[in-house]
C-alpha cells in the first residue's frame, strides 16, 4: 500500500494504538511486513530530516532530496511462513531490532528505526537486517498509563516475533535496542521466556536506553534474568533525562532505572554494564540521546561489534561501571577504534560519518548515503488484522 494512502488505511493512522478504541480486538496477535526508508544526500547522523511544522501543519511539502521518506509498506498479515521466506531470501544471518517507547506514533517509530539502522550502518558494516517492533502506543502524552498497560500486553507477540527470527528464519545473531517504555516491554517478555524454561542465550547485544522501569523492580525482576539471555546487557542512563524525571514524579517519586538516582551505577553483575551519559548534550528533553548524540552512536556501533566496555574509546571506568568522557575531551579526539573482543578479534574503525570524534563529512563523501534501507517491520498488538482487510476491501 502507498504510505500516503488517505483515510483510515493510512499506515500512521491504522497502526497507531488509537485504533484500539474502534477495533477492540486482541493485543496478542502479530502482524509482519516491510517498508522502506530513504535518506537524503545531506543526511547528518543523529538527525531525522523533516519539514518544519507548527503543531501538526508542515510548512513545506516532503522532499526526498531533503527529508527522510518512508514508502512501500507491504503487510504479510499473519502469513508468517511467507514473511520468513522473505527474510531468508536476503541471505542475512544478523538482525537489529528497535523497540520504541511511549507516546510514539507508527510513523515516528518507523523513522526512528530507520535512522538508527542507517547511522549504525546495520545493513553494510554488520550485513544485518534492520527491524522495527512496533507496539500500539496511543501516540499521545496523556495516555501514559494506557501505554504502560499496552506495552506489557504486547510481550506475548514480541516473544512470538523472536521465535520467528531465531527458530523459523534461523537468524544466528540478534541485537535489540529498546528505548524508554519499550524497555518495560522487552524486559518483561524476556523474563517470561526465562520463567517458562527458555534459558538459552537468545540475543547478542541487548541495549536498554533510558529505561522507564522502576529501579527497584529492575533489580528484583530483571537484573539476574536478562544477562542469561544475552551475550551482554548494556543500560544507558542520564541524570538530565527530563522525561524520566516527569515519569518519576508521576509515579509518586519512584526512581526510574534510566536515572542516576535509580542506583544501578553501583551494580556489578556478570555480562551487565551501566553507562552514564549525563555529560553528553542531547535533545530538549535529554531523553533521546541514544539516537541523537554522535558519541552515543559511535559507542553503540562498537558495542554491536562485540567490543567490551574497556575496549570502547569514548567511555571510561566509573566505579564498577562506566561513564562517557567529558565533551571537552571527546571533541579533541580525532579517530576511534573499537577495541578487540574474543568474538571480534580484529579492531574496527568507527566510521567518520557517525563518529563524534571528527566533524561530519560533507559534499561527495555523503553521496553514498542516498540508498534505500529496507526495514523489516513486525507490528505487535495487531488486534486489527482481520478488520483491516475488511476496511480495505
Amino acid at each position: 500500500m502507498r504510505w500516503d494512502t488517505s483515510g483510515s488505511c493510512r499506515p500512521n493512522t491504522f497502526y497507531t494504538g488509537s485504533q484500539t478504541h474502534r477495533d477492540a480486538g486482541r493485543v496478542d496477535e502479530l502482524e509482519v511486513g516491510s517498508f522502506k526508508v530513504a535518506f537524503p544526500p545531506g543526511h547528518q547522523p543523529g538527525n531525522i530530516e523533516r519539514p518544519l511544522s507548527i503543531f501538526t501543519i508542515d510548512l513545506r511539502r516532503e522532499d526526498p532530496s531533503r527529508d527522510v521518506v518512508i514508502s512501500e509498506l507491504s503487510s504479510f498479515g499473519t502469513d508468517y511462513d511467507a514473511w520468513v521466506r522473505a527474510v531468508k531470501s536476503t541471505g542475512k544471518q544478523e538482525a537489529f531490532v528497535f523497540v520504541h517507547g511511549y507516546n510514539t506514533r507508527f510513523e515516528s517509530a518507523a523513522r526512528q528505526a530507520g535512522q538508527l539502522a542507517f547511522d549504525l550502518e546495520i545493513d553494510r558494516d554488520f550485513a544485518g537486517l534492520p527491524m522495527l517492533y512496533s507496539w500500539p502506543s496511543q501516540g499521545t502524552l496523556e495516555a501514559y498509563l494506557l501505554d504502560y498497560d499496552i506495552s506489557l500486553a504486547a510481550t506475548q507477540a514480541f516473544n512470538h516475533f523472536l521465535d520467528l527470527l531465531k527458530d523459523s528464519a534461523g537468524l544466528s545473531r540478534i541485537h535489540i535496542i529498546a528505548h524508554s517504555m519499550g524497555n518495560w516491554l522487552v524486559a518483561n517478555a524476556l523474563r517470561e521466556r526465562s520463567l517458562r524454561g527458555g534459558t538459552e542465550r537468545l540475543l547478542e547485544q541487548l541495549v536498554l536506553a533510558a529505561p522507564d522501569i522502576p529501579a527497584d523492580g529492575f533489580r528484583e525482576r530483571f537484573l539476574k534474568t536478562l544477562p542469561q539471555l544475552a551475550r551482554r546487557v548494556t543500560l544507558y542512563v542520564s541524570d538530565n533525562d527530563k522525561a524520566l524525571r516527569a515519569s518519576a514524579r508521576f509515579r509518586t517519586g519512584i526512581p526510574r532505572a534510566g536515572l542516576l538516582d535509580g542506583g544501578l551505577m553501583s551494580i556489578s553483575e556478570p555480562r551487565f554494564d551501566v553507562v552514564d551519559a549525563t555529560l553528553l548534550p542531547a535533545d530538549f528533553l535529554d531523553h533521546s540521546y541514544y539516537a541523537t548524540n554522535h558519541s552515543m552512536l559511535a559507542d553503540i556501533y562498537c558495542l554491536l561489534h562485540g567490543s567490551p566496555a574497556d575496549g570502547r574509546p569514548l567511555i571510561v571506568a566509573a566505579g564498577v561501571n562506566w561513564s562517557f568522557r567529558p565533551p571537552s575531551v571527546l571533541k579533541d579526539l580525532k579517530a576511534a577504534t573499537c577495541g578487540a573482543s574474543r568474538e571480534q578479534p580484529e579492531a574496527r574503525l568507527v566510521p567518520p560519518i557517525q563518529s563524534p570524534l571528527a566533524p561530519p563529512a560533507s559534499g561527495p563523501a555523503l553521496l553514498w548515503l542516498t540508498g534505500l534501507i529496507t526495514v523489516i517491520v513486525a507490528v505487535a498488538g495487531a488486534y486489527f488484522i482481520v478488520r483491516r482487510r475488511r476496511r480495505m476491501s
